[in-house]
């Protein structure tokens, strides 16, 4: 097997995409748009079909979809009330969106040529306006089902930019994975960081930051940094 390069690999993948916006703009006036997947044994399933070249016409409507890479999946239940983008970079990822109630606005991003990754949103209520930035070789979020989250949320696997303790060179904050229970309401505003778990049944109150593991269902978690504030509730 021939080695390639890391900065090969990104320039040949940079080549595609420009090639890519050239094709969308030359043959905007006759539409006619290019399915925007680049790589091999490259998956979209929309409403259990699918999609090839022909189906444009579904992929418009779901949002904006790009893939690079090879043997990724992502699989959409239903695009009635979706309104997505999603970026997809790297070999092996997986994204499956449940359906939703009301009208949705998700945006997806697994950039950087990281593998093995994975966001299962299973049927939720809505999504106002969630990021979601799966980062990381093999890390995940997961998301239960009957969940709401309001407007100007998101959720990160990573910080993003790497710290290193001084005196061993060890990396202190490496990507960690993400876990929702069913049944959460997740207010404005909120930030929920790498490792964080929310048990099911739990609201997470406007404006927290949420970057710990949690124990316990049925509680109202705030503040920065989020606690819990009060035990044994419900919520509809």
């Amino acid at each position: 097997m021939k080695f390639i390069s890391y900065q090969e690999r990104r320039n040949k993948e940079n080549i595609l995409i420009r090639r890519y916006k050239v094709y969308n703009f030359l043959f905007f006036k006759i539409k006619k748009k290019v399915l925007p997947v680049f790589g091999e044994n490259n998956t979209i399933i929309i409403g259990g079909r699918e999609l090839t070249e022909d189906d444009k016409q579904l992929l418009d409507k779901a949002g904006k979809i790009t893939i690079v890479g090879n043997n990724n999946v992502v699989e959409l239940a239903d695009i009635t009330n979706l309104n997505c983008n999603i970026w997809v970079q790297g070999n092996n990822n997986r994204i499956s969106i449940g359906k939703c109630k009301s009208l949705t606005n998700i945006h997806v991003s697994m950039p950087q040529n990281w593998d093995n990754r994975e966001l299962i949103i299973n049927d939720f209520r809505y999504f106002q306006n969630v990021g979601f930035s799966v980062i990381g070789n093999n890390r995940k979020i997961h998301v239960g089902k009957d969940c709401m989250f309001s407007s100007g949320i998101n959720v990160w696997t990573t910080d993003f930019h790497p710290i290193y303790d001084l005196e061993t060179n060890k990396r202190v904050n490496e990507e960690q994975d993400i876990i929702i229970g069913d049944h959460v309401w997740l207010g404005r505003e909120i930030f929920i960081s790498k490792g964080s778990i929310i048990p099911s049944g739990c609201v997470i109150g406007a404006k927290s930051f949420v970057n710990k593991a949690f124990t316990k269902e049925n509680t109202i978690i705030a503040g920065i940094p989020a606690k819990v504030v009060k035990e044994n509730i419900r919520w509809e």
